[in-house]
């Protein structure tokens, strides 16, 4: 396991990050989808994408930290450094101790490329919020509920993670259930 930040991240905890983050990027991919086929619903505009000033970025940058998306960021580059450990372990488990010594050298020049992400996502709340919007949100993580919501955000995300696959799975089968019947009213065999 590699500390972040004088924490020590198991694997449940890293793999729920990576997990939340997986969601956060299908959802980033779903919306980029509907940005790029127009609006789905009259009411659902894709927002416009503007050229931000430095200091909406630094705002952006700092609503990711106040969010704690930052920790979910950092902890796939844990997550990263253990699997290599741990696939090093089934093929060349000679190595895994100076793999393991070599890996928390470079452990501060690796979790400078999860900035590099967290800028990144500070520079897309600061390319779609407006000014005001970035003061209010930034607002709402200052305040206790942002707070609380922060510190609840991943054990949510987890669940929701959990319950998706299932979900999923029922939905696919419900659709197709549905969609079958409705074909076969129109005369049409779909199977």
């Amino acid at each position: 396991m590699f500390a972040l930040q004088g924490r020590q991240f198991g694997r449940r905890r890293v793999a729920l990050a990576v997990m939340a983050l997986a969601l956060l990027a299908g959802a980033g991919n779903a919306s980029m989808a509907v940005a790029a086929q127009g609006a789905a619903t009259p009411t659902a505009a894709a927002p416009a994408i503007k050229a931000p000033t430095a200091a909406e970025i630094a705002l952006g940058r700092k609503i990711v930290v106040d969010s704690r998306l930052n920790v979910q960021i950092q902890a796939t580059v844990a997550l990263l450094m253990d699997q290599l450990v741990r696939n090093t372990s089934v093929t060349k488990p000679e190595i895994v101790k100076p793999l393991t010594e070599t890996l928390k050298e470079l452990q501060p020049q690796l979790m400078k490329q999860a900035d590099v992400l967290i800028d990144k996502t500070g520079k897309a709340y600061a390319q779609v919020l407006t000014d005001q919007e970035l003061k209010d949100v930034d607002g709402f993580f200052a305040s206790a509920s942002g707070q609380r919501y922060s510190k609840i955000q991943p054990l949510i995300l987890g669940v929701l993670g959990q319950a998706m696959v299932p979900w999923r799975q029922q939905l696919t089968a419900k659709m197709m259930d549905d969609v079958r019947v409705a074909m076969k009213k129109k005369g049409i065999d779909f199977n």
